[in-house]
């Protein structure tokens, strides 16, 4: 990856992706330091399934209830697979000797006030609505 070649050589000195890439691109043999995902992490992958109003009214209610059913065991399996990549995570750094970090509410916290004056001002100025995509994003629970 292009991750792995850039740590590697010294062009990155950190980087952020989902818990499975950082595993399969070996990333621990370049890094000293990982801030796990979990609680009060960083980073975290939506993967909605959608689908457009036409075709959901096109339904009818036995189907919209067996779409809607479908979705949640998909949720419930999705997520239960990404707390198990998660947790190969961490075993594969730590046993690389990597140093692994769990951050705290203060700690976001004070990483969202870096971020609101830095990053998110930025993209709020540089991008047509990133303001409002900014509010959307820290809407979600």
């Amino acid at each position: 990856s292009e991750i792995y070649t850039s740590m590697q050589t010294g062009v990155l000195d950190a980087a952020s992706t989902s818990s499975a890439s950082f595993v399969t691109f070996r990333i621990h043999e370049h890094t000293t330091c990982l801030t796990a995902p979990g609680e009060f992490g960083l980073w975290f992958m939506y993967e909605p399934v959608l689908i457009s109003q036409r075709t959901w009214q096109g339904l009818d209610a036995e189907q919209q209830a067996a779409l809607l059913a479908a979705g949640q065991a998909a949720e419930d399996y999705f997520f239960e697979q990404a707390q198990l990549l998660d947790e190969e995570l961490e075993r594969v750094f730590s046993e690389a000797g990597v140093e692994i970090v769990h951050m705290n509410r203060e700690q976001v916290e004070a990483w969202r006030a870096i971020a609101q004056e830095t990053s998110y001002a930025v993209f709020a100025e540089e991008v047509e609505g990133g303001a409002d995509l900014i509010a959307k994003a820290l809407a979600v629970e």
